[in-house]
């Protein structure tokens, strides 16, 4: 039997099959429409050059710390708990010694960089608190919390948005 005979003798059971081949097609788009966004990297991430007192925006490209005025400018980690009605410093990072030449090098070979050794401190400390992002104390740092505690509503923020 053919698949057009079929149709022609059970013309309730293919209208069911097609209702639910609709049905299935639309949970489809749902859930679709209502995963997580995953968005495209920011083009631009904070800095700051005065241990994150003030940041600035800048490329997200850029290899830290470098250069900026005549100072050296580190990656500023901003958060917000409001949606971005405010928002706060939640740790300064760099790259380790060596990363730009790394980056340098993997440029001139065509090859992409992926340095993954970076160094956190909070903001406006000592220099000699630089440590590991991977070292127990660099955990410890990372774990940020809203000002009045909780994470809740927690979210990185970046530069226009």
């Amino acid at each position: 039997m053919s698949v057009r005979e079929t149709i022609q003798r059970k013309p309730k059971l293919m209208g069911l099959i097609a209702v639910l081949v609709i049905m299935l097609a639309g949970v489809v788009i749902a859930r679709q429409m209502n995963a997580p966004k995953v968005g495209l990297p920011p083009a631009q991430i904070w800095y700051t050059e005065d241990d994150g007192l003030t940041w600035f925006a800048d490329r997200a490209d850029l290899i830290t710390p470098f250069d900026h005025q005549g100072k050296q400018a580190v990656r500023a980690v901003l958060f917000t708990c409001d949606g971005g009605n405010t928002s706060f410093l939640g740790y300064l990072q760099r790259y380790t010694p060596g990363a730009q030449e790394r980056s340098d090098k993997a440029k001139a070979e065509g090859k992409p960089f992926h340095e993954l050794a970076r160094q956190i401190k909070p903001a406006r400390t000592a220099e000699s608190q630089w440590t590991s992002s991977d070292s127990p104390m660099g955990m410890k740092i990372q774990r940020v919390t809203c000002p009045g505690g909780g994470v809740d509503h927690i979210e990185a923020w970046f530069p226009g948005r």
